[in-house]
This record gives C-alpha cells, sequence and structure tokens, in this order.
C-alpha cells in the first residue's frame, strides 16, 4: 500500500498566500445588512447604564458598530468587558471580593478552585465561575472572606465535614500551620517596629521567638520587652 505523505510545504506556502482579510469574523446586524465582517464594522467608547441586582451603573467600554448604518450590533467579547465592568463597580459598592482576590484565596491554601469549592461545600464549578467574572452572592463572599484568614479556616476543617481525603486534608492542615506561623511572624515583627518607632521600649536577653504549635501562638525565648 502506497503510504500518503503530508507536504507541510505545501501547507505553509497556502497559508502564507490566504488573504486573511478574507476570513474575517461574522457579525449581524438587525437591519437590512444582515451578516457582516468585521470590515464593515467599527468600535467605539459608550457610555452605558447596565442593571445589577437593580441597581443601575454607569459604565463606559468599547462597543461594536455596524459601518454601513451605524448601529450598535453584538459583539461577545466587547458586551462581556462592559457587563464585566457594571459588576466589578457592583462589587466595590457592596465591598465584595474581586475574581482576582478569589483566585488568590485557593491557591494561597494550595487548592484548586473546585477543590475550595468541595471543603467549602459549594457546587463543583461555583468558584470557578467566580473567579471567570460571575458575580457571587453576598453570603458566599463572607463565607470566603472568613475562611481566607488561616484560624477560621482551621476552624471549618475540624468543624464541619469536608469532601476530601485524608491525605488531602492533611495537606491542607500542613499549609494553615505554616500559614498561622508566618502570620504570627508578621504580627511581632510590625509590634517591635512600632515599638521602635515610638521609642519606648528597650530590648534585653535578644533571643528567638518559639512557636507553640500546640496553641498557635509564640513564647520568647530569653527576651523580653519593657516599656519605658
Amino acid at each position: 500500500m502506497k503510504e500518503n505523505k503530508i507536504d507541510y510545504e505545501k501547507i505553509l506556502k497556502n497559508l502564507q498566500e490566504t488573504e486573511f482579510d478574507n476570513m474575517s469574523i461574522k457579525y449581524w446586524c438587525n437591519l437590512s445588512c444582515n451578516s457582516i465582517t468585521s470590515l464593515d464594522t467599527r468600535i467605539e467608547v459608550i457610555n452605558e447604564k447596565i442593571l445589577v441586582k437593580g441597581e443601575m451603573f454607569e459604565i463606559e467600554g468599547e462597543a461594536r458598530f455596524c459601518s454601513k448604518c451605524n448601529i450598535q450590533i453584538s459583539d461577545i467579547v466587547l458586551d462581556d468587558l462592559r457587563l464585566e465592568n457594571a459588576y466589578n463597580q457592583y462589587r466595590k459598592k457592596h465591598r465584595l471580593l474581586m475574581p482576582e482576590e478569589i483566585t488568590e484565596i485557593y491557591k494561597k491554601y494550595n487548592l484548586t478552585a473546585k477543590g475550595l469549592a468541595e471543603i467549602l461545600n459549594f457546587g463543583d464549578n461555583t468558584i470557578y465561575r467566580y473567579e471567570k467574572g460571575a458575580l457571587q452572592d453576598k453570603v458566599h463572599d463572607a463565607f470566603l472572606k472568613q475562611i481566607s484568614k488561616p484560624n477560621n479556616m482551621l476552624d471549618h476543617i475540624n468543624n464541619c465535614k469536608i469532601n476530601i481525603s485524608k491525605k488531602a486534608e492533611q495537606k491542607l492542615r500542613d499549609k494553615i500551620e505554616k500559614l498561622m506561623i508566618e502570620d504570627l511572624k508578621k504580627m511581632v515583627d510590625e509590634l517591635v517596629r512600632e515599638m521602635k518607632k515610638e521609642e519606648k521600649y528597650e530590648m534585653t536577653q535578644i533571643g528567638t521567638p518559639i512557636y507553640n504549635k500546640a496553641e498557635y501562638s509564640y513564647i520568647f525565648n530569653q527576651q523580653s520587652i519593657v516599656a519605658a
């Protein structure tokens, strides 16, 4: 049987000779223009009012227009960006987490979006939808803010049934412990900086803080801080 060989040079040559203008994205104009290509459109900055959960927000963003009849036409990407802008205004007004902040929470614990959803007993795709721009409800937002603090996450896994393996749970506990140590070190460092700044202390027998795992607290080894 004769082997069919792929002529890559011919394929590359055809691609180089292709007029990509003829492959422009298709859009639909609701007037008599009907199907048009991107060559028949233009992008303009518009001011628009968008309703979000019963509240009106005025935003500025790009929109696509038909160059033939000058009416605004649908562009999924641009339309979504304007909606995202309105959602972000709603989040700022109500002090909700931004999508990137939600992403930071699960990465903080070395989890995936689905992994965090399982731990919090949310739907599998809930965290993923939030980080991709879906507007979270206020109850979920409050819960996410709460467990963003390692001590609260520890309380959650200690007191609630979580749908993860024992191995995954132990890895999470180890990560929480590490984060709590880091947080406590920051608190101690900040306290010392403030006391130095105010010049109301003297330190004697400088030593190293010891972390008490059982109580999640520091015991200062050979160190005392005396207020002036």
